[in-house]
C-alpha cells in the first residue's frame, strides 16, 4: 500500500510539470514532442527489466531496490533543478473562487457535453488496451505457456520497444 501511494504521489508530482513544460516549449511540433515523451517510458521499460534482473542476480533484492531508489532520487533531483520554464510564472489568483476550476455556472457546463464523455471513455479504453496487457505479459507467459522468467521479460522488452518506436509516429500523424 505504501509503494502504491508513494508511486502515485511521485508520478503525479513529476508528470504534471513535464506535461506543462512540453506545452510551453513546443508549439509547431507539440504532438511529436508528446510522442517522444511517452515513448521514453517505453524505452526505459524495455531496458530496465534486463538491467534489474542482472542487478538482482548480483546483489540482494534489498540492495538493488535501495540502490535504484537512491539513483532515481538523485537523477530526478538533478533533472528537476536543471529544467527551466520558457514562460514566466503566472500571477497568483486573487480570490478563493479563482482556485476552483468548477466554481461558477460556465465552467461546469463541459460535464453536460457528450464530446467530453466520449473523450473520457476513449481515454479509459486506451488505458485498458495499452497498460493491462503490458502488466500481465510476463505472468501470462510464465504461468500459461510455461515460458521461463527470462523469456517472459524478453517479451515485455519486445512489447516496449514496439511501443517506443510507434508512439512518436502517432505524434507525427497528428
Amino acid at each position: 500500500m505504501t509503494q502504491g501511494v508513494l508511486y502515485g504521489l511521485g508520478s503525479g508530482l513529476i508528470f504534471a510539470p513535464n506535461m506543462s513544460m512540453i506545452d510551453e516549449w513546443f508549439i509547431r511540433r507539440r504532438s511529436l514532442a508528446y510522442g517522444i515523451y511517452f515513448a521514453s517510458s517505453s524505452i526505459s521499460a524495455a531496458i530496465l527489466p534486463p538491467v534489474l534482473r542482472m542487478l538482482l542476480k548480483m546483489y540482494s533484492a534489498k540492495a538493488t531496490l535501495v540502490g535504484w531508489g537512491i539513483f532515481i532520487g538523485f537523477a530526478l533531483t538533478f533533472a528537476l533543478l536543471t529544467v527551466r520554464p520558457r514562460l514566466p510564472f503566472a500571477k497568483a489568483p486573487e480570490t478563493a473562487s479563482d482556485l476552483n476550476p468548477l466554481s461558477g455556472d460556465k465552467s461546469s457546463k463541459f460535464l453536460a457535453k457528450p464530446l467530453f464523455w466520449l473523450v473520457i471513455l476513449s481515454n479509459i479504453m486506451q488505458a485498458f488496451s495499452q497498460y493491462l496487457p503490458s502488466v500481465y505479459i510476463p505472468s501470462y507467459a510464465t504461468e500459461v505457456t510455461g515460458t521461463s522468467a527470462e523469456n517472459a521479460a524478453f517479451l515485455l522488452t519486445i512489447y516496449n520497444i514496439a511501443s517506443a518506436i510507434c508512439q512518436p509516429f502517432v505524434g507525427i500523424l497528428t
